[in-house]
């Protein structure tokens, strides 16, 4: 038929690679932006759940004795504290033999409290001064608590022996838990509790709180001296298909004794 038109063989060659550019393009766009997408997703997890460990250790040591931070003597990977679960105020005047907190050369086996927070219970600790309060023995920081009382706000602490304590300057009195310690061993991060003082902290519970870490992850302590308080220094690296993060965090533990 006469005015009729159609297409030649050139162009359609032309057509179907002028397409066929078009969809290369277009598809090598849309996977990359996926790649893209998928390494920020994993790039964001990875951040989110170091973020959380560091957190998690920073809550914690900010209620942690200033004094008993430090690398566990059982397992040098372990960061190891006394967390507090209370304080108070007690009384300085008196002699041995009454409920006065010993001093100097004073000993006694109980003594009177103000305005605790939280009223220790058997088997739980009370420390002060600010002495090593993992090492038992007189002069003391750390003793056991076996019984209390408490009459119009004064709260009476008896403990498991005649102990002489390092002065507080602030006359602070802390109740202490039982050990926890934050654990780097090979790519996790646990914390552990529920096990005794001088023992491996990975005898007791443990929690994960991060996994697949790298090497070079690690934690240091500065310990407190009079012109500045505890500092611990955290860097964990996270790394998952080729992708790694490093995430670093200061914690400043300001309790004093």
């Amino acid at each position: 038929m006469r005015g009729a038109h159609g297409f030649s063989l050139i162009e359609l060659v032309l057509v179907m690679v002028v397409l066929g550019v078009l969809a290369t393009g277009t598809v090598s766009y849309i996977v990359g932006s996926m790649e893209s997408y998928v390494d920020t997703a994993r790039r964001d997890q990875l951040v989110a759940e170091g973020r959380m460990a560091v957190e998690r250790i920073a809550r914690e040591l900010r209620t942690a004795h200033p004094s008993s931070i430090r690398f566990s003597p059982a397992n040098a990977a372990c960061l190891e504290f006394l967390p507090i679960l209370g304080s108070g105020s007690y009384n300085v005047q008196g002699t041995a033999g009454t409920n006065a907190l010993p001093v100097a050369n004073k000993s006694a086996d109980k003594f009177d409290t103000y305005a605790l927070t939280v009223v220790p219970v058997a088997g739980q600790w009370v420390i002060v001064g600010a002495r090593d309060p993992y090492t038992a023995g007189n002069p003391a920081s750390r003793a056991t608590v076996t019984s209390t009382s408490t009459t119009g706000g004064v709260t009476t602490i008896i403990l498991d022996g005649q102990y002489t304590f390092e002065t507080s300057p602030a006359r602070r009195v802390y109740v202490a838990g039982g050990p926890v310690a934050f654990c780097i061993a090979g790519n996790e991060l646990r914390r552990y509790s529920s096990y005794t003082i001088g023992a491996n902290p990975n005898t007791g519970t443990g929690t994960l709180l991060a996994q697949e870490l790298g090497a070079g992850s690690n934690m240091t302590v500065n310990g407190a001296a009079l012109g500045r308080n505890s500092l611990v220094q955290a860097a964990l690296i996270l790394s998952r298909d080729d992708e790694s993060v490093t995430l670093r965090h200061e914690i400043q533990v300001r309790n004093v004794p």
